[in-house]
């Protein structure tokens, strides 16, 4: 009998083996899990950043092009023209006459982001 009972317990040892290197493995993976996840959030959170900042300059180079026409006296952009950066697009709205005062609204994109500026022009 002395024989069966020690087969009996090294096999009762080498299960309580197996179920704690899954329970290691499980709270490694918990772990690698929750380490990566946040740093896949702040990636895409970077990128609308990027994106956001290339849609601000690019309105707002959109706007100086309109305002140093206004000043010179110079043909503006013709509403609804769009003009391709690298990476971003400047779209003009509403852009009044040459020679007329008015508000122009200048729309800047790159990706998902989008963004506007308007200028007052006065008369001369």
């Amino acid at each position: 009998m002395i024989p069966r009972q020690r087969k009996f317990h090294q096999r009762s040892r080498r299960g309580a083996g197996i179920a704690a290197v899954i329970v290691m493995l499980a709270i490694l993976n918990l772990v690698i899990v929750g380490s990566i996840a946040p740093a896949a959030d702040e990636a895409s959170t970077q990128a609308l950043r990027v994106d956001t900042m290339r849609a601000i300059y690019a309105a707002d180079s959109g706007g100086m092009v309109v305002a140093k026409l206004a000043n010179v006296n110079g043909t503006p952009p013709t509403t609804g023209s769009t003009v391709s950066l690298t990476g971003a697009t400047i779209k003009y709205v509403q852009v009044p006459g040459a020679g007329l005062a008015g508000t122009a609204t200048i729309v800047g994109s790159s990706g998902s982001a989008t963004r506007r500026v308007r200028v007052v022009i006065q008369s001369p």
